[in-house]
């Protein structure tokens, strides 16, 4: 149901909808605590929370709102990590799926998708304590990285995302961009 509505969300429907789902972003984090048994839980969480950054209409809502969903999804990135961090996956399980890893692809889906949104930076970046997307990303980027692990790259859609002509991230100074890697490939588990 929740899913049905993120992608159904506009810039008319978005305080509407935004409203309603608000009441359960709390609710869907400790989902990911209390089924950290279950990776396909996490992923139906985690993709709930793409869909909504996807298609979210930012700008419609009001800057508190907006904060509060930043800062509900460091918690669910940061409930990500705490069951997933130093934990045994099942290798064999992973690449027999369809979309091995699926969990980490759709966290990164999902930072993408932050660095995606436009004008919410400018928008808060005036008002104390909020929370901003690239907050969040930098976040999710060092949560994600110690999680990610040197099989993990090895299989080919371990990173399939899709990638837009004029993503953000790509769009980074040479040398950040390749700072930014190189810190990847100094965090990867021998």
């Amino acid at each position: 149901m929740f899913n049905g509505l993120a992608l159904a969300l506009t810039d008319v429907n978005t305080p509407m909808i935004f409203a309603f789902c608000s009441r359960f972003l709390e609710s869907f984090v400790e989902l990911v605590r209390v089924y950290k048994n279950f990776p396909e839980v996490q992923i139906l969480v985690l993709r709930l929370y793409t869909d909504m950054i996807k298609h979210f209409e930012f700008t419609v809502l009001p800057v508190e709102q907006i904060s509060y969903f930043h800062t509900c999804t460091i918690q669910l990135l940061q409930a990500f990590s705490t069951v997933n961090l130093g934990v045994n996956r099942n290798v064999e399980w992973d690449e027999a799926e369809e979309n091995p890893y699926e969990d980490v692809s759709v966290v990164l889906s999902m930072l993408i998708a932050l660095l995606d949104v436009r004008g919410v930076d400018q928008m808060m970046a005036n008002v104390p304590n909020a929370v901003l997307p690239s907050t969040v990303v930098f976040t999710g980027v060092n949560i994600l990285i110690p999680i990610i692990k040197r099989q993990m790259l090895e299989v080919k859609h371990t990173l399939s995302i899709p990638v837009e002509k004029n993503m953000p991230c790509w769009t980074l100074p040479a040398e950040l961009f390749t700072k930014h890697f190189l810190s990847l490939l100094y965090s990867i588990d021998p």
